[in-house]
């Protein structure tokens, strides 16, 4: 039988997040700072691998990867000088990498990859 824990840590704790700079600590809030002003983000999350061998043979690995957020802004990755272990966005220019992680298996493996892309403004109604 399973048991689920909603997130919760043992002791029914949850699980706090905090950013630590020096002596300085604040909590983590999903949020990015542009010009000193916090910006609201959308998390994206990319998830591929095990291809099949038709794709290793078209370098499947070196490809850059593709999603769309849900207010229909292209988000692209690629592997960055450290391969899928340090990814760079190659758009919006306003995302940021925030998780990288490796599952070994067959053909590389599997990768999961998240980037918070700063949600945009709403344009003003025209005139």
């Amino acid at each position: 039988m399973y048991m689920y824990n909603d997130g919760k840590q043992p002791g029914g704790r949850r699980p706090r997040l905090y950013l630590a700079r020096g002596t300085e600590v604040e909590r983590f809030t999903a949020e990015a700072a542009q010009d000193g002003q916090s910006v609201e983000t959308v998390i994206v999350s990319f998830g591929f691998g095990g291809p099949a061998r038709r794709e290793m043979d078209n370098v499947y690995w070196d490809k850059p990867k593709s999603a769309v957020t849900s207010d229909g802004r292209q988000v692209t990755i690629a592997p960055g000088p450290g391969w899928w272990a340090e990814p760079i966005v190659i758009e919006p220019e306003s995302a940021r990498i925030i998780s990288s992680r490796h599952t070994p298996g067959m053909r590389g493996g599997y990768w999961v990859i998240k980037v918070a892309v700063p949600v945009d403004d709403p344009l003003p109604p025209s005139q």
